[in-house]
């Protein structure tokens, strides 16, 4: 159990760091630089949630290449020994 609460809390760390605030610095360049139209303004936010949907989904922009979130999980859950409780 230690093993899967380690894995989340690296995943939540790697999304805050790597994925969200990296973007956000992207999307916040551009908005201080205070150039074109609010369609421009709209495709830059459009551009900051794909690149959050992609990294934190862990897609590749190669086709056939995407490993889900969900896949990491049982991955990881099929390389861990089984416990089983019995109830007395």
């Amino acid at each position: 159990m230690a093993e899967m609460i380690h894995f989340i809390r690296q995943t939540q760390a790697y999304c805050q760091v790597e994925v969200i605030e990296c973007s956000w610095e992207t999307l916040h360049q551009f908005i201080q630089q205070k150039k074109g139209d609010l369609d421009s303004l709209i495709d830059a936010h459009r551009s900051y949630l794909d690149r959050i949907v992609k990294k934190v989904l862990l897609r590749s922009h190669k086709a056939g290449r995407e490993v889900s979130a969900a896949t990491l999980v049982v991955t990881f859950s099929d390389t861990q020994p089984r416990k089983t409780y019995s109830i007395k």
